[in-house]
């Protein structure tokens, strides 16, 4: 990818990991929201980013444990292992670090 390509790209990205920091994103309940919730757990949530071809996936939490945290949990793009296993690896790890409150220890 091009350097200016990959800059905006990422520009974009950040773009969409601030707006749901923000609270700013909706599930519009279509194939084109990007925000969805993970059914398995309410609290994680999945971000959804095509960049040329490629869909990215970036899974983050939002416990009520931490009303101003947002705890980025797994990113990956879709294809290359099944979509479940993705986000199951992404709920493991949520709920892995429950009992410390998120903390590296």
């Amino acid at each position: 990818m091009a350097l200016i390509s990959r800059s905006h790209e990422l520009g974009e990205i950040d773009d969409l990991l601030e707006a749901a920091a923000l609270g700013e994103l909706e599930d519009t309940g279509d194939a084109r929201t990007p925000i969805k919730p993970i059914r398995s757990d309410p609290e994680v949530y999945e971000l959804r980013r095509k960049a040329l071809s490629k869909q990215l996936r970036f899974y983050h939490a939002e416990p009520d444990d931490l009303p101003d945290g947002l705890l980025a949990l797994h990113k990956h793009m879709k294809g290359a292992v099944s979509q479940q296993e993705e986000i199951d690896f992404a709920v493991d790890r949520y709920g892995s670090g429950r009992p410390n409150g998120w903390t590296k220890s």
